[in-house]
């Protein structure tokens, strides 16, 4: 049986792991139900997590490849858990800072590693207005990872890893983008609420295919194209709600290049 003692004793593991890089680690950020508090046992994933290593690392051929030795034995780590799982994320210290990525608010991550680096980002709650950018930058990596992994299908685990980010990612983004903050799976349900003219008849569809023990190629296809095709739906309402709401023009504004 499946505790909330397993996931803290592979969180501690993780935090280890990382720990002996030393001062190439800047902060290890964690976000998601874990950072929230909201781990439902066998269900929640390990872990949403995000390594940022110093600049230098990416400078060095052999500190890169030893450092990335490190976090690949730090993922195999997590997948022998027995745990649902799906890898963390790394940047560097000067692409964190210029990402459009989102979830960092003090109230919903916490520093598990090193320094507090989540305003750098624009996505803390002092700088929250970012927060509403995040679907579009979301959709854009939609638009690629389907594609991408629409050529190697045969790969069933990059095709429910894909899923997975869209069933998480996207509704939350489109709700942080409507000014709510709210997370799967209560965020679909409130993107349901607010764009009652969103078709989700393929919804889930998709989700089984997450689900699914024995994903096949066709499947795949299947389920990349239901999610492609609810994102781009969803895309073209949520720019209509806003300019009803006449908040589409601050969105707008904001979403240009970072210095």
């Amino acid at each position: 049986m499946i505790t909330l003692e397993h996931y803290q004793e592979a969180l501690d593991r993780f935090k280890r792991r990382c720990e002996t890089l030393g001062e190439r680690v800047v902060a290890v950020i964690l976000f998601g139900s874990m950072a929230r508090g909201e781990i439902s046992p066998g269900e929640s994933d390990i872990l949403d997590a995000i390594v940022i290593l110093h600049d230098r690392v990416f400078a060095d051929k052999a500190e890169f490849c030893q450092t990335f030795g490190v976090l690949v034995e730090a993922c195999k780590d997590l997948e022998s858990s027995g745990l649902p799982f799906h890898p963390f994320l790394y940047y560097s210290q000067n692409e964190f800072s210029h990402s459009f990525l989102s979830y960092f608010s003090l109230t919903h991550s916490k520093v598990l590693l090193g320094s507090d680096v989540r305003e750098s980002t624009g996505g803390s709650d002092r700088h929250g207005s970012l927060n509403q950018l995040a679907f579009f930058g979301c959709r854009r990596l939609m638009q690629r990872a389907a594609r991408l992994t629409d050529l190697h299908t045969t790969d069933q685990t990059a095709a429910q890893s894909t899923v997975e980010w869209f069933l998480k990612a996207m509704f939350t983004a489109a709700a942080f983008a409507c000014g709510q903050e709210t997370f799967y799976p209560e965020s679909v349900q409130l993107v349901r609420n607010l764009l009652p003219e969103l078709n989700l008849e393929n919804l889930d569809s998709v989700i089984a295919f997450k689900r699914s023990q024995a994903p096949t190629p066709t499947a795949a296809r299947e389920a990349l194209r239901h999610a492609l095709d609810i994102t781009e739906d969803l895309n073209d309402l949520l720019e209509k709600h806003l300019r009803s709401n006449n908040r589409w023009g601050r969105i707008a504004s904001l979403w240009e290049p970072r210095p």
